[in-house]
């Protein structure tokens, strides 16, 4: 088993407050996808209401456990997928790099460890086809 550590930004003041580190014990074969699908499934993810977006970042990270907390920092990373929160609450994963996530954490950039990945926020994930985002970027026919 390989322990995997994640964490969050936060999403509000108020959240600030506590750490959104957790850890995951996952199997030696373990994937940054499978911790993807296990965050999802937890509700490691703030709910918040309008449309969101999660950035899925994988690479190298420094793991600092101090006394009563645990600190991830980026070191180098990229993003692997987005996560995309409607305001009616549903979440869609879009995948960006088929590589980073299915590389087993054994065999990627952290080698021999520690594993990390993190989830950055964004308040606006609305997604729009190219004709609205034209009109929301303020461009024009010509």
């Amino acid at each position: 088993m390989i322990t995997v550590w994640v964490d969050r930004e936060s999403v509000a003041m108020g959240d600030d407050a506590v750490s959104h580190v957790r850890s995951w014990e996952l199997p030696d074969d373990a994937v940054p996808a499978d911790v993807v699908v296990e965050v999802l499934r937890s509700g490691h993810l703030a709910h918040v209401a309008g449309d969101v977006a999660w950035t899925v970042q994988v690479g190298r990270f420094d793991v600092r456990r101090h006394d009563t907390w645990t600190e991830v920092r980026p070191v180098e990373t990229s993003v692997a997928a987005v996560v995309h929160q409607s305001r009616a609450g549903e979440r869609l994963v879009t995948p960006l790099n088929r590589h980073l996530l299915l590389r087993p954490f054994a065999q990627g950039p952290a080698v021999p460890g520690p594993h990390a990945m993190s989830f950055g926020y964004s308040s606006e994930g609305v997604t729009l086809r190219p004709e609205d985002f034209a009109a929301w970027a303020g461009s024009r026919q010509r």
